[in-house]
């Protein structure tokens, strides 16, 4: 039984029924015995439901097609990238990739770049790894978090959370880090995370090992951000990955019934939906006119950004283009 994600009072008994509607041996529905009756009804569906097993929580079974046909696209293209110029030297690139010239040649964030008109480069640097193990560590972590997930939503919807973590995690990098490049797909393993507690926000009831997820999730998010002291990868993205994906999570994910929700808080779909979308659009604007409009203010006033980033102890951060001329 889904109910409606409005709250209004009426309801559908376990055999499908109304509870307004006239039930045998209680005079036509009228009177304290068609209302006892339908109250029955009531509690036995609710019953019913609050105590169901949460093993049989509803989920889709989609084919993770948006999955599997990432992760091949990004291996071919960092194997590409490699037999073009070759593996970079650890002290620059510990990621067994190549050059940065390279990365950004195949299409890598890179702030200069965008300010001059090349914004396609938001979402070609998601199928662009830094090398072959951030491909390997973000493969591993999608095999757990992205194809459960597209298995409950489906393949349109995740791969719209996908690109728009991607989008916002790329931006989020050009407006604070100028001169860092960012690439491979952090920022959408970032933005699937957020979804993925949102999730377990919206139907912890019917997650039996929900303490353990939630742990699971968080270790692997932590994880996932000290990475971000490497080059190729950064934290402004992951934060940005993360906050696009909670606004995105709000409008692909479905709410639980309308008593669920009063239980644990949760607004309605609707309301979901709107805060998702305002979100969404005052994100994108906000770092866009950082990029386009403020990127000079926010590199004098935020010399701390690039220790957040890098700490200076290696050549890693030093990890950048030797040329503009792309």
């Amino acid at each position: 039984m889904r109910a409606s994600d409005d709250d209004s009072t009426s309801v559908l008994l376990l055999d499908g029924s109304p509870a307004s509607a006239s039930l045998p041996g209680d005079g036509g529905g009228s009177g304290s015995g068609g209302v006892s009756h339908a109250l029955d009804g009531l509690s036995v569906t609710l019953d019913e439901l609050l105590s169901a097993d949460p093993e049989e929580h509803v989920v889709a079974h989609h084919w993770p097609l948006w999955s599997v046909a990432v992760l091949v696209i990004e291996l071919l293209v960092c194997v590409v990238s490699i037999v073009y110029s070759g593996v970079a030297p650890l002290g620059l690139n510990p990621w067994l990739g190549p050059s940065a010239d390279t990365l950004v040649l195949f299409g890598a964030t890179w702030a200069p770049l965008i300010e001059v008109g090349q914004i396609w480069r938001v979402l070609t640097s998601l199928l662009i790894p830094v090398g072959l193990l951030q491909y390997a560590f973000l493969a591993v972590m999608r095999v757990f978090v992205s194809i459960p997930l597209e298995r409950h939503v489906g393949s349109v919807r995740l791969g719209f959370v996908y690109v728009l973590s991607g989008i916002g995690g790329s931006l989020a990098s050009a407006s604070f880090l100028g001169d860092t490049i960012e690439s491979g797909a952090s920022p959408s393993v970032c933005g699937l995370l957020a979804v993925y507690m949102l999730d377990l926000w919206f139907y912890w009831r019917f997650h039996p090992r929900g303490r353990m997820e939630v742990f699971g999730v968080s270790l692997t998010y932590a994880i996932i951000i000290l990475c971000g002291f490497l080059p190729g990868m950064d934290i402004f993205a992951h934060l940005g990955g993360t906050i696009m994906g909670i606004f995105a999570g709000l409008l692909v994910l479905e709410t639980p019934p309308a008593f669920i929700r009063n239980r644990f808080h949760i607004p309605s779909t609707l309301r979901l939906r709107i805060a998702g979308s305002i979100g969404i659009a005052l994100f994108l604007l906000t770092t866009l006119l950082l990029v386009y409009v403020g990127a000079d203010a926010v590199a004098q006033s935020c010399e701390w950004c690039s220790l957040m980033n890098c700490i200076p102890l290696f050549r890693w951060c030093s990890f950048a283009p030797s040329s503009d001329s792309f």
